[in-house]
C-alpha cells in the first residue's frame, strides 16, 4: 500500500462517508446523465469526463476521489468542482506535464504550478487529447497560499484498457 493511502486507510470509515455526503449534499457529484450531457469531442472521439470534487469540510479543504482511475493514452475531460465559498487551487503538475492538453473552460493552466483556480461554486473543465502513460500522478486541492494536506490530495491513476478478446482458431 502507497504511504498516501495507508493514512487515508487510518481515516475512520464514519469521517470518510460524512466528507462524501457533505460533497454530494454541496452539489459536487452529479448523476451520471448529468455528467453525460455536452460531452467534448476530441477528434471525432467523445472525450468522457472524469470528475474531482473539492469542497471545505469542518475548516479543511476536502477533495473526493482519493483514487481516480483514468484510460491511459485516450481523451477524456477532467472536470473540477469546488463546492466551497473560497477559491481553491487544483495542481497536478506531472499529469499535466505528460498529457496533451486540448483546451479548458473558465481557467488557465498555470505551466509554472501545473495547476489551475477554480472560482467558488464553480467548476473547469480541462480537455484532454491523450492522457499521459500508465502510472501514478500526484496531485493536490488547497486554498491559495494553504499547503495542502492527506485530506486535500489525491491520486489520478491511468490504466490500460483491457485487452480486446482473440477469438479462437477455428480448426
Amino acid at each position: 500500500m502507497h504511504p498516501f493511502h495507508s493514512k487515508i486507510a487510518r481515516m475512520p470509515a464514519r469521517r470518510l462517508g460524512v466528507l462524501a455526503a457533505a460533497l454530494v449534499q454541496a452539489g459536487t457529484v452529479t448523476s451520471a446523465s448529468a455528467q453525460a450531457q455536452n460531452p467534448a469531442v476530441v477528434g471525432g472521439e467523445i472525450a468522457p469526463p472524469v470528475e474531482i470534487a473539492m469542497g471545505i469540510v469542518d475548516g479543511d479543504v476536502r477533495c473526493l476521489p482519493p483514487v481516480a482511475r483514468l484510460p491511459a493514452e485516450e481523451p477524456l475531460t477532467l472536470r473540477v468542482r469546488n463546492a466551497s465559498e473560497l477559491p481553491i487551487t487544483f495542481v497536478a503538475p506531472d499529469f499535466f506535464e505528460a498529457a496533451e492538453m486540448v483546451e479548458s473552460t473558465d481557467s488557465a493552466l498555470d505551466a509554472s504550478t501545473g495547476g489551475f483556480l477554480v472560482a467558488p461554486e464553480n467548476e473547469v473543465e480541462m480537455v484532454i487529447r491523450e492522457t499521459p502513460p500508465v502510472g501514478e500522478y500526484g496531485y493536490a486541492c488547497s486554498v491559495p497560499g494553504v499547503q495542502p494536506t492527506v485530506k486535500s490530495s489525491g491520486f489520478l491513476v491511468t490504466i490500460a484498457p483491457p485487452a480486446e478478446p482473440v477469438a479462437p482458431l477455428a480448426d
